[in-house]
């Protein structure tokens, strides 16, 4: 099954903008899986934190932290939940079994989440 995507096509300055608004308190965290090292970006920061993705995501697994933190903790911590500062959605990271080589026990697909997904009142 090809992966669809729900969502509109929107570039990540437009998403941090119209997630956390352009002078967001807090820091927003990039970490990479590569190096295991984390970058903290406040909100006079998004141009270098852009410059940062721009040239490592062609080489990198970059994971952007959804939660800002009340401060920068260094390149060795992800940040915490005693230091969030914002959260600004709810958001779901949905892995699909028949797209794994797994033993765990995913839901077969897209239906079969979205199925589950609709037993949560929100």
């Amino acid at each position: 099954m090809a992966k669809q995507n729900h969502l509109p096509n929107v570039d990540l300055r437009t998403f941090i903008e119209d997630m956390y608004g352009e002078n967001f308190k807090g820091y927003l965290t990039l970490w990479s899986k590569k190096t295991k090292q984390t970058q903290f970006f406040a909100a006079s920061e998004i141009d270098k934190l852009l410059s940062e993705v721009e040239s490592r995501k062609a080489v990198q697994d970059l994971y952007f932290g959804l939660s800002t933190q009340y401060k920068a903790l260094g390149p060795n911590s992800r940040g915490r939940t005693n230091g969030v500062t914002t959260v600004s959605g709810f958001f779901a990271d949905i892995d699909f079994a028949n797209s794994k080589d797994s033993k765990k026990n995913y839901p077969t697909d897209e239906k079969a989440a979205l199925k589950i997904l609709e037993e949560f009142q929100f």
